[in-house]
């Protein structure tokens, strides 16, 4: 099933659009087409009605940016690549509001209808609140810890299991799947030098990361060969 959801639908018309598309989704996935005049808002908006719960255990909400199969309808938008980063924000918005404990308030308002396209939403929303954190990973409980940038489910369950046996420190959250590179201004442990969000600035963070995740261009796997060029 296929949902398309019409310019500026507003709240209203995005929860009915969501709430129709439910019926369907009980025997089949859903595929939302994403318009590039739309703001995220309406998308995530609009899907966190779905009552996923009701359905069969493997149905999922599929987002699909728009990709220009000819070129002589000028009544199709004119896209020189398919909009992949933010069909892949929407996914993590949608992840965040299933599995992470988020509303969509959190995600994307009023003062913030557009997802980031430079970084995930959970980094987002982390960037602009540093009065959350520093979290403490032998103290938080499991909500917060879901919040950490680079803490995932699993990762949060081990580290509430993990710590009531001794207190927890760097290498011992990188053998359970935390993502230090990003975790580490938003945590402390007994042996984390880096400076955290607060001593830094929200800032520099993003900048630090957002220059980290740019360096990575290939995969490390990747075989790469180099070829001269003829003369």
């Amino acid at each position: 099933m296929t949902v398309y959801i019409s310019p500026n639908p507003g709240k209203e018309q995005a929860a009915d659009t969501a709430r129709r598309a439910a019926q369907l989704l009980l025997m089949q996935g859903a595929v939302v087409l994403m318009r590039d005049d739309l703001k995220e808002s309406c998308y995530v908006e609009g899907v966190q009605y779905l009552p996923l719960e009701e359905c069969l255990p493997r149905t999922d909400v599929y987002y699909s940016g728009f990709i220009p199969v000819n070129e002589y309808d000028n009544r199709l938008p004119a896209l020189k690549q398919p909009p992949l980063v933010r069909e892949n924000r929407l996914y993590q918005a949608d992840w965040l509001l299933r599995f992470y404990q988020f509303k969509v308030d959190e995600i994307v308002n009023d003062a913030y209808p557009d997802l980031d396209l430079e970084v995930d939403p959970k980094l987002g929303w982390a960037l602009r609140h540093p009065e959350q954190f520093p979290v403490d990973i032998n103290k938080a409980d499991y909500e917060m810890l879901l919040r950490v940038p680079g803490i995932g489910v699993k990762s949060a369950k081990l580290i509430v299991v993990s710590r009531r046996y001794s207190r927890l420190g760097t290498g011992q959250l990188k053998k359970m799947g935390v993502v230090m590179k990003k975790a580490q201004y938003f945590i402390t442990c007994h042996e984390l030098p880096v400076r955290t969000i607060n001593e830094v600035s929200p800032e520099v963070v993003r900048q630090i990361l957002i220059r980290k995740a740019g360096r990575k261009s290939t995969d490390d796997r990747q075989l790469i060969l180099q070829f001269k060029e003829e003369s």
